[in-house]
């Protein structure tokens, strides 16, 4: 027996599904929100047939983000970015100055 998900469940994880993969299975959508369940009402009252697609984790793969595509939404996200950074500079430049007086630093 093996375990699906949908691919909203799946994002919720950090993970996406594989370029390619097909769904396992199809069933009927649970909405749990109230755009995702006027999305479903419309598409029934065009005549559509809904059904969501199920995935397994074989065929899922981390979320890996190109950090330097990712807009800030928010002055506080982008302070909070600009002081990991710093903390990241300051932690290198002890690393290299440990090294330069001969100190190993387990790296």
């Amino acid at each position: 027996m093996v375990s699906c998900k949908s691919v909203e469940n799946w994002y919720r994880e950090g993970r996406v599904i594989k370029e390619g993969e097909q769904a396992l299975k199809k069933v009927k959508p649970r909405a749990a929100t109230l755009n995702r369940k006027r999305e479903i009402e419309d598409a029934q009252r065009d005549g559509e047939t809904v059904l969501q697609g199920l995935y397994s984790l074989e065929q899922t793969e981390y979320v890996v983000m190109d950090y330097h595509s990712v807009r800030f939404s928010s002055f506080r996200e982008l302070f909070a970015d600009s002081v990991w950074a710093a903390i990241e500079n300051m932690c290198r430049q002890r690393l290299s100055t440990g090294r330069s007086l001969g100190i190993s630093m387990g790296t």
